[in-house]
């Protein structure tokens, strides 16, 4: 790597995981600038989604400061499966050809524009711990190939269908974030996919980005964080369309 280089993925990390811990979709912003940077697509990834449980773990500090994280006995099977998916999903992109991944960013970017923006999907108000469990399998198997959305994604199931709010759901995606980025980073470093000269600016942004992003967060409200979210799927979306079809 140049010079510059942990500079500029300091600064794009924390911009990146910044907007990630609110709405999601930073690894948009990380991926991107790290292949810029000259690492691979596989090591961008890994890179991505290791250090992204640092976010998770100082925004669920902010989170559980604040009162917003539900109770373990709804969440609790989420997060077995989000880490039994991850470490799934870690073991298909290392098999995966660069080019598919960006197909698996695209795919799960328009669902999560459905998902968040289709007003005839109604939430449910009563808690669904089934429902979440697959929800956590699937969110976590998504964070094994890529990340990239994946807070998009899963906050709309898991507000659309799990009975969370917008805020919970998200305080939810953090713990289920933590579990599957740990075990999808171990996985990463014995496949020899992290670069330990990028891991450490990159791991102290997002460090800071998850707390700074988490108060944001609170400081907005559910109402707004759901709008956020609609808003933030549907751009994604049209983005990774238009990327492939270039």
């Amino acid at each position: 790597m140049e010079f510059l280089s942990p500079i500029v993925l300091f600064a794009g990390t924390l911009a990146g995981n910044t907007l990630g811990s609110v709405v999601g979709g930073g690894s948009f912003i990380v991926q991107p600038i790290a292949l810029a940077m000259g690492l691979t697509m596989h090591q961008a990834v890994a890179l991505d989604v290791t250090t992204s449980a640092l976010a998770s773990a100082t925004g669920l500090m902010m989170l559980q400061k604040h009162g917003c994280i539900p109770s373990l006995t709804v969440i609790g099977p989420a997060i077995v499966a989000a880490a039994l998916g991850a470490w799934i999903g870690s073991l298909i992109m290392s098999a995966m050809p660069a080019a598919a991944l960006a197909w698996v960013f695209a795919i799960a970017a328009l669902a999560a524009a459905f998902l968040a923006g289709n007003s005839s999907l109604k939430r449910t108000n009563a808690h669904r711990p089934v429902v979440l469990t697959f929800a956590g399998l699937a969110v976590g198997c998504y964070m094994g190939i890529s990340g990239a959305g994946a807070a998009i994604f899963a906050v709309a199931l898991f507000s659309k269908f799990g009975g969370l709010s917008n805020v919970g759901a998200l305080a939810s995606l953090k713990i289920l974030y933590l579990t599957a980025e740990s075990v999808a980073g171990s996985s990463y470093a014995l496949n020899g996919f992290l670069d330990w000269r990028a891991l450490i600016p990159m791991a102290i942004a997002s460090a800071l980005a998850g707390w700074s992003g988490a108060a944001l967060a609170i400081r907005m409200g559910d109402v707004r964080v759901g709008k956020l979210f609609r808003a933030a799927a549907i751009v994604f979306a049209v983005a990774m369309v238009w990327n492939l079809a270039r």
